[in-house]
């Protein structure tokens, strides 16, 4: 730095390796799309049909003749319940760190994968936010659509936006956690990307607090690596890479629940980038 120039103050977009090696971008591996088990992959998803067909009966049969507010109770604790099956048969080892969200909060995690979703709805019931295409995905969108999450268009200035936003600040104002992937999109696992900040304004116009979440993933068997077959980014495409993903194992995640943000009579774009910053640091450690 030449003297006299003033320190550049401005937030990476690429976050440090995290501390302890959980998916730095050149793990062993990395590069390497790693051989799935074909029968391993059958028998886990004959299993999860199975069990989602249980569940999901039982859920409606459950909320049949239950009022909207009453049924909204009920569909987190549901999809928590999956979620849990779901990283059991998948053989997932899930670790959670921090405190849980308060009621009402909107929970920002980092983006990988949409595996990201499995383990963060095992360890804390809410609301997500995805992407309209995934109530067309084969198997999962059939789960979600009757799931009432708030599904996202992210084409700024178009009615269905504004649509979304509102939806996710009347959940809040319900005491209804919600979360949102603030980032838009997936990346290898390498870095934290700037938060959009169109579904940070509920939060603002509610008051709730805003709770950064920090995902990371570790390929503990070898041969595997996040950045391949967790990661959901590049040229990838969902069912088979959901399909390779059943048919491997050996993943651990680790779930870190951050302090509580304020949003209250917050600047929507200063408080994403605080809310980034505060993940950054949680997801260097």
């Amino acid at each position: 730095m030449r003297p006299g120039k003033p320190p550049d103050n401005r937030l990476p977009d690429v976050a440090p390796p995290p501390r302890g090696g959980l998916h730095p971008p050149n793990e062993p591996g990395a590069g390497r799309r790693a051989r799935t088990n074909h029968l391993l992959a059958l028998g886990r998803a004959l299993v999860l049909l199975a069990a989602s067909a249980v569940l999901f009966a039982a859920y409606r049969a459950r909320v049949a003749f239950l009022a909207e507010t009453e049924r909204r109770r009920i569909v987190p604790r549901w999809m928590q319940c999956w979620a849990r099956v779901l990283c059991r048969v998948l053989g997932y080892r899930v670790i959670q760190r921090g405190s849980f969200p308060p009621p009402g909060s909107l929970v920002v995690p980092n983006h990988i994968s949409y595996a990201d979703v499995f383990p963060l709805m095992a360890c804390h019931p809410c609301f997500f936010v995805p992407k309209a295409e995934v109530a067309r995905w084969l198997f999962v969108g059939m789960l979600v659509r009757g799931t009432q999450m708030i599904f996202a268009t992210r084409r700024l200035g178009t009615r269905d936006l504004i649509g979304t936003a509102a939806a996710i600040e009347e959940r809040l104002r319900g005491g209804f956690p919600v979360c949102a992937f603030l980032e838009g999109t997936t990346t290898s696992g390498d870095r934290i990307l700037p938060f959009r900040t169109a579904f940070v304004q509920p939060a603002v116009d509610c008051g709730a607090p805003i709770v950064p979440v920090a995902v990371r993933w570790r390929a503990t068997r070898p041969g595997t690596s996040v950045v391949e077959d967790v990661a959901f980014w590049k040229d990838h495409i969902f069912f088979p890479h959901f399909w390779r993903h059943m048919g491997l194992g050996g993943f651990e995640v680790e779930i870190t629940f951050g302090a509580p943000v304020p949003s209250a009579n917050q600047d929507r774009k200063v408080l994403a980038a605080q809310v980034r910053e505060k993940l950054l640091e949680m997801w260097a450690r």
